[in-house]
């Protein structure tokens, strides 16, 4: 079989999200291989080797938002800022086996460039999310406002392309089938992995006594994140739970990634903080309350799994691929706050102790990104 040279890997986003930790433990991996890999991003401060960025400005600033807000209106009209022809003036394209697509949504990617791109290359591009297949499904959709004649056009973009899929859970596996917008066999189910060589459990004393934290408390995690108004993580139930509990000074709530100052005593609220430092929390927590509105895999659950810390969530997009009743956590009826506050006095009445014995897949990256080795080897060959 004809060994992969050469992948440009090209996303929007990077940083901490998760479609960017996914293209970067693949980045990672094949830079240790006879394969070069390459990368564009829509920014980043810290470029990694082989990686360049296409902006001088920050996407998630007022520029990102003003062409969103116009997409969510004018979906057809939006401007994009990555073409064919801006494309094959890159060295990296030019030289390229294969382009794995990542992140390529609303103004950074003009899709309707895809026919032409398939001619030259095999193209890759994993489904984060389910906003190019979902168009015109408001029932458990991540982006249900997505028209449904964005959808149609889409569609008739992809029937002309030959570009295969990989769908990062069976929930968004399921989503790209039923579509009908993908040829069925260019579907592809590499499930989503993690840095188990970060993301392991510390040491619930140990870690607690680096972060400064008591002992003697329910030490509860959640995750505001940089989506935090959009209440995408619904941190808000965490803080109307913390609210309710205010009184009992043997429970504390930590929300990581949450810079608002908050006025309740038992919130303390972490800003930005690398995979180390999360997990060190994840490892000191007695609960991870994660109520999510959408999750295509859940990185983070999968994180906290690994630390061993048992997770409560809303029954939503994925979650029930990693969190399982009384063996990894809790799934509660989606956005069901008296369900969820239950579970959580369930917990803490009945301690779960959790390990990745208790997953029934591998988790680690490195599974992951054997799949990925195998799948750009199998259409090189071809």
């Amino acid at each position: 079989m004809q060994k992969i040279q050469s992948i440009l890997s090209v996303n929007l986003l990077s940083g901490s999200t998760g479609s960017a930790k996914i293209a970067s433990q693949i980045n990672d991996a094949i830079s240790h291989s006879s394969a070069k890999m390459f990368s564009l991003v829509g920014y980043q401060k810290n470029l990694q080797q082989n990686t360049k960025s296409i902006y001088s400005y920050p996407p998630m600033g007022f520029r990102y938002y003003f062409w969103v807000a116009l997409n969510f209106f004018f979906d057809i009209f939006t401007p994009k800022n990555l073409s064919y022809e801006k494309l094959k003036k890159y060295e990296e394209y030019q030289k390229s086996d294969i382009l794995h697509f990542h992140t390529i949504q609303w103004w950074y990617f003009d899709y309707r460039d895809l026919p032409k791109i398939s001619k030259e290359k095999k193209i890759i591009w994993t489904l984060h999310d389910d906003w190019f297949c979902s168009g015109n499904d408001k029932d458990g959709s991540l982006f249900p406002y997505k028209p449904l004649r964005s959808f149609k056009k889409r569609n008739e973009i992809l029937q002309q392309s030959d570009i295969h899929v990989v769908a990062v859970s069976n929930w968004m596996y399921q989503k790209a089938l039923s579509s009908n917008i993908f040829h069925k066999d260019h579907i592809h189910l590499i499930h989503n992995g993690i840095d188990t060589s970060i993301f392991y459990p510390r040491g619930k004393k140990e870690s607690r006594k680096i972060l400064g934290i008591r002992e003697d408390i329910t030490m509860v995690v959640s995750i505001a994140g940089a989506w935090r108004k959009s209440r995408a993580k619904w941190v808000n139930y965490v803080e109307q739970l913390a609210i309710e509990l205010s009184s009992d000074s043997s429970i504390e709530f930590f929300t990581l990634w949450n810079a608002k100052t908050s006025i309740q005593w038992n919130i303390h609220q972490i800003g930005f903080i690398s995979s180390d430092m999360m997990a060190l929390y994840f490892s000191a927590a007695d609960i991870f309350l994660y109520p999510t509105r959408a999750d295509s895999f859940g990185l983070v659950i999968a994180e906290s799994i690994a630390c061993w810390c048992p997770v409560i969530t809303f029954e939503v997009g994925a979650t029930s691929e990693l969190v399982q009743d009384w063996k990894t956590g809790y799934l509660v009826s989606a956005w069901d706050y008296e369900g969820l506050k239950k579970a959580f006095f369930d917990f803490k009445t009945s301690p779960l102790k959790v390990d990745l014995s208790s997953l029934w897949f591998d988790i680690s990256s490195k599974r992951m990104v054997q799949e990925y080795m195998n799948l750009y080897d199998s259409l090189v060959g071809q």
